[in-house]
């Protein structure tokens, strides 16, 4: 019995080359020719669509990127010569109040000056006038006071 047995896995084992074999050989070519030229190559065809597609958006997503840098840069070398232009305007302007206020206060300090001239001259005249008023005062009471002494009268 067990020569049987392994007589029949044997046989089992083996495979038949007839007509079968080449009609489903025919068969699977044909159904293959069919996939490919139906799915296969549509398919294909639209992922290197797909990737055109995305390779361009790629490439303009670059450009976009680079001129966006290129514009930024441009901006800030824009904002920078107009802060070095603000900077610079401000000083000047800075330095033309400190020239006004510097002559405003000469002016002033010239105008003072005349002022407490004119003042200082006007009190020595006054100063000048009082001492010939007193010198002419103690000349009287200096000959009032020697005429009582001397002479004894009484005013």
């Amino acid at each position: 019995m067990l020569s049987s047995i392994e007589e029949q896995a044997v046989q089992a084992g083996l495979v038949d080359i007839d007509g079968t074999f080449m009609i489903q050989l025919g068969f699977f070519l044909v159904f293959f020719a069919l996939f490919s030229a139906l799915v296969v190559k549509p398919l294909i065809r639209t992922y290197r669509m797909r990737y055109d597609r995305m390779q361009g958006a790629r490439e303009d997503a670059e450009s976009f990127t680079a001129r966006a840098a290129a514009a930024s840069s441009t901006y800030e070398e824009k904002i920078d010569e107009v802060r070095k232009s603000a900077v610079h305007i401000r000083n000047d302007l800075k330095a033309a109040a400190e020239e006004k206020s510097r002559a405003q206060i000469e002016g002033v300090q010239r105008e003072s000056d005349r002022v407490l001239e004119s003042g200082r001259s006007e009190i020595a005249g006054q100063a000048e006038a009082a001492r010939q008023d007193v010198d002419a005062q103690v000349e009287e009471l200096a000959e009032l006071i020697a005429a009582r002494v001397l002479g004894g009268e009484s005013a």
